[in-house]
Parts: structure tokens; C-alpha cells; sequence
């Protein structure tokens, strides 16, 4: 088994050529880039120049992200921001939205009240239409039946009223009923002038058939 003064000089051996190859290593690195900058870019090897450019890629994406952090910290100070983007919900905000939501409400339920009382005038301007024309054929009716009762009356008075003499027959009546009064008025005279005087009335009565026709 070593003892502990060979394990500890073995120790520091392998440290100082650690430390003298990271040395030399630097030194190398150092000497390149000393001759590549005296020398040019145009003088860089590709794997050089694609090292280069990977390095300045890395820095510049580095950058962007620390000016986004940067722009980030400074929106959510000034307004209230996340950084997602996302506004905070304030109290003012809630308040606002449960009033938006109340009106909204509000005019929803006035909008159904208003359809509901349309279709409420439209039934009872309906419901008057039907009353109206009930009540006309109500009227119709009566009055078909007032004017059936008036033209069933009539015929029946017409049946009930005597039926028109003819003319002999119709003088026959007249001469018995005015012949006692003329001579009653006129007593003496002789037949025939009880006859013309007859005549003479006879055309002028109404019992006359001639005479209704003209009238």
C-alpha cells in the first residue's frame, strides 16, 4: 500500500501538468489569434470563421433576450402588465364589467317585454276583430229574420184581404150601398135619374176598379 506522502506528491504531480497543459493550451489559443488579427479575417480558416460567426450569433441572441427581459420588466412596472402580455384584472375593471353585464341584461329583459306586449295587442286587436264580425253576422242574421218576419207578414196580409171585385160586381155593391142615401137626399126622382146620378159617383169612387188602377 503507498504511503500517504507518495499519494500526495502523485497528487500534485498530475496537478502542476494539468495546470501546464491548460497553460500551454492559452498560450497556443493566444499566438492564433494574435496572427489571425495581424493577418486578416480574409486569412481565417472556414472552421475559424464558422467559430466566429457562431460566437457572434450566440452574443446577439443573448442580447435579444436580455433586452426582452429588460422591455418586459419595464411594461409591467409602468402598466400593470405580465410578462405573457396578459393586463391585470383590477377591481375598477370587475365593477365595470358587472355593469356592462347588468345593462346588458337590463336591455334584453325590456326588449322581451316589448315583443310580449306586441303580441299582446296583436291578440286583443285579433280578439276585437272576431267580436266585431260575430256581432255583423249577429246583426245579419237579425235582420235576414226581421226581414223574412216583415215579407211572412206581408203575404199574410195579402191572403187575409179580400180578393178584388170585378166590375159588375163591384157596381152592384156601390148601387146597393148609395142608392138608399140619394134617395134619402133626393126623394121623387125617377129611376133614371137615379141611375145617372149613380153614374156620375160611381166614376169617381174609389171602389171603382178603374180607378184603383190609376192610382
Amino acid at each position: 500500500m503507498p504511503s500517504t506522502a507518495n499519494v500526495r506528491r502523485a497528487q500534485k504531480t498530475e496537478r502542476e501538468l494539468t495546470a501546464a497543459t491548460e497553460k500551454a493550451e492559452r498560450e497556443k489559443k493566444q499566438a492564433e489569434d494574435a496572427h489571425w488579427a495581424a493577418a486578416g479575417d480574409g486569412k481565417k480558416s472556414k472552421a475559424a470563421q464558422r467559430a466566429d460567426a457562431d460566437a457572434a450569433a450566440a452574443d446577439a441572441k443573448a442580447a435579444a433576450k436580455e433586452e426582452a427581459r429588460r422591455q418586459a420588466a419595464a411594461e409591467e412596472a409602468q402598466w400593470g402588465t405580465k410578462r405573457d402580455g396578459k393586463k391585470k384584472v383590477t377591481q375598477f375593471d370587475l365593477m365595470k364589467g358587472q355593469e356592462m353585464d347588468a345593462k346588458a341584461r337590463l336591455r334584453a329583459k325590456f326588449a322581451a317585454k316589448k315583443v310580449e306586449a306586441k303580441i299582446q295587442d296583436e291578440d286583443e286587436t285579433d280578439a276585437i276583430v272576431m267580436r266585431e264580425n260575430e256581432n255583423r253576422k249577429q246583426d245579419v242574421g237579425v235582420a235576414s229574420g226581421m226581414d223574412a218576419a216583415l215579407e211572412a207578414l206581408t203575404i199574410g196580409e195579402r191572403s187575409a184581404s179580400p180578393a178584388p171585385l170585378s166590375g159588375k160586381a163591384a157596381y152592384a155593391a156601390f148601387e146597393a150601398e148609395k142608392l138608399p142615401e140619394l134617395k134619402l137626399e133626393k126623394p121623387g126622382l125617377r129611376k133614371q135619374q137615379y141611375a145617372d146620378l149613380l153614374s156620375k159617383l160611381w166614376d169617381r169612387s174609389p171602389q171603382n176598379p178603374r180607378n184603383q188602377l190609376k192610382q
